[in-house]
């Protein structure tokens, strides 16, 4: 893509990606930035302002990736419609695996989910978040909210259980995005941690290079696995709530959305990846 092509297609993504460093990953390669404090993924840009960005020639999105020692953290900012239609058929699956090859060794599905309010304010309850009465009044003013689960899959993008195994401090998955006109940020993060110790852990250190691969769309019903109930979310650790295990979760999901906005169970796939070096300091 040429460098006009480019700006063309920032417009509108945020003050932050007009000041910020620009890298077309000809050679598949990115740097990840060293942060010395866990990132609130809340899918705002505002702590990645300073970071350098890269563009996907093919897919048209920017992308930016930090590390601490326990935790990779990824920008993904979307302006193209026909991707966003894709993104909530089927949500955003990132696998990783060893840098040089396109073998993947696993990785993790993002979905963003709507419920109504009362499934909402019990998810935050299960979650250990206390709310008083005046807050769960303000809640149900919205019908629905939204809610980001982070499921494990295998290498093939097959939805599996979480292995039972002893708790740790590692924090789960997680990810969260924001909507301004029609580009949506998300921001994604994933435990460095050894699968011992993590199931969705990369399994990588800092100052190693790792590859990623981004994979959204195709069917909705085969992406999904019609199957009467799913695992917990590994976003969930904590506690769950039950999701209507009556319907086949490719038909629940997509019921949760109104009828004028519901995606397609069908829609194209896309997908790309990069090799990462994660930062092992400041510098």
């Amino acid at each position: 893509m040429r460098k006009s092509g480019l700006l063309a297609s920032l417009v509108g993504v945020g003050a932050f990606l007009l000041c910020s460093g620009f890298a077309f990953p000809d050679d598949m390669m990115a740097k990840s930035k060293w942060t010395a404090s866990s990132l609130k993924v809340d899918g705002r840009d505002e702590e990645w302002r300073t970071d350098r960005l890269y563009l996907g020639e093919k897919v048209n999105v920017v992308y930016a990736f930090r590390n601490d020692a326990r935790n990779l953290y990824i920008l993904f900012v979307v302006k193209n419609l026909k991707y966003l239609s894709s993104i909530d058929a089927t949500g955003i699956a990132i696998y990783l695996g060893p840098e040089g090859t396109k073998r993947k060794s696993g990785g993790v599905r993002f979905i963003k989910k709507i419920v109504p309010a009362d499934q909402f304010i019990a998810l935050l309850e299960n979650q250990g978040t206390p709310l008083t009465e005046q807050e769960k009044a303000e809640l149900r003013t919205r019908p629905q909210h939204p809610i980001f689960e982070a499921y494990l899959v295998d290498k093939k993008g097959k939805i599996i259980k979480r292995p039972a195994g002893p708790k740790t401090d590692v924090e789960p998955p997680a990810f969260s995005a924001s909507k301004q006109g029609n580009i949506v940020t998300y921001e994604f993060r994933i435990p460095l941690a050894s699968r011992g110790l993590s199931s969705a852990g990369i399994g990588a250190e800092p100052g190693k290079t790792i590859r990623v691969f981004f994979e959204w769309g195709g069917s909705a019903k085969k992406v999904l696995k019609p199957k009467a109930s799913w695992p917990t979310p590994e976003s969930l650790v904590s506690g769950s709530v039950t999701t209507g295990a009556d319907e086949t979760r490719a038909q629940e999901f997509l019921s949760s959305f109104d009828s004028m906005s519901s995606p397609s169970m069908e829609t194209k796939k896309y997908s790309f990846w990069v090799d990462v070096e994660l930062s092992e300091n400041q510098i």
